[in-house]
């Protein structure tokens, strides 16, 4: 699954995202075995880091559950800055790092 990505200072999810989510959360329904980590993360350096990502990764989630993904087969995690994909200072660099990962860890 892509990366969900998030706008500078937000957890509001894009359209595109809902998107890319809905055919998630379908694929979950249809593999019922299936468990699914959510890693949030976030561009910004400062305290609001760690906040930032738990609200985007509570945004996933909650937009999977209310597609019909159950809640038991989701565990989430919130990690700030500490995880860069990319560690230059071009917008697109940090644009890359707003992110939620979703990742399948068991079917």
């Amino acid at each position: 699954m892509e990366n969900v990505n998030f706008k500078y200072g937000s957890s509001d999810l894009q359209q595109k995202c809902k998107e890319k989510l809905a055919t998630f959360a379908a694929w979950m329904q249809n593999n019922p075995q299936a468990r699914v980590s959510l890693d949030g993360h976030s561009s910004d350096a400062d305290d609001r880091s760690q906040a930032l990502a738990a609200k985007r990764v509570t945004a996933v989630k909650n937009e999977l559950v209310r597609l019909g993904a159950s809640p038991n087969r989701i565990t989430v995690g919130a990690y700030g800055n500490q995880a860069p994909v990319c560690s230059q200072s071009t917008s697109a660099c940090l644009d890359l790092n707003r992110r939620v990962e979703i990742l399948a860890v068991g079917s």
